[in-house]
């Protein structure tokens, strides 16, 4: 990726290669910034389930927005509960985000 970013650098410049990790890595960012040192939210759950539960967690996306600029909207659900729901720019970002709230929620936050 590295190699990536570099061209881009040096065809489009700075402002150019800013705005491809932003729309690449912008969601981990921000999530970073919003609970520096936080754990795994999908690994905390997946556990947090594993240990109580006897029932998985079910992960639910639907997408809209165009090809060039999808927006990624998630819940996750045991059995018919739904536990929590997230949104982003990537699936990934949308389960995480889904994760963090669902932790919230059986942690009592």
């Amino acid at each position: 990726m590295e190699a990536v970013f570099g061209a881009i650098y040096l065809s489009a410049g700075y402002d150019s290669v800013r705005n491809v990790i932003m729309n690449l890595l912008g969601d981990r960012f921000d999530a970073a910034a919003k609970n520096p040192g936080a754990s795994d939210y999908k690994s905390l759950l997946n556990e947090w389930v594993d240990a109580e539960h006897n029932q998985p967690v079910v992960y639910e996306l639907s997408v809209s927005g165009p090809d060039h600029d999808r927006h990624y909207v998630a819940q996750v659900r045991m059995g018919e509960r739904v536990l929590g729901a997230g949104e982003g720019r990537s699936k990934k970002s949308a389960e995480i985000e889904a994760a963090r709230a669902a932790w919230e929620v059986v942690q009592g936050a």
